[in-house]
């Protein structure tokens, strides 16, 4: 979990799974735009990678993105 002492490790962990889960290519935050008909199940997908980014970071971190709307700006911190 990110707390505070692991910010270098918590990013390359973070990689890891989303290589191993076949969702890297997720980082690059380029997706369907709103009216695409790829866009629902994208837009679903990215909400489970945030979740388990969520579920990654102790609570005191995950307050700071609790407002991020893609998985993108939730990686980045």
């Amino acid at each position: 979990r990110l707390n505070g002492k692991n910010h270098l490790k918590w990013p390359q962990l973070v990689h890891t799974i989303l290589k191993g889960k076949r969702k890297i290519n997720r980082l690059n935050g380029v997706g369907p735009k709103e009216g695409d008909p790829n866009f629902k199940a994208w837009d679903e997908e990215d909400s489970l990678i945030i979740a388990w980014l969520w579920n990654s970071m102790k609570l005191e971190h995950r307050i700071f993105t609790l407002f991020f709307y893609t998985h993108v700006f939730c990686f980045s911190l």
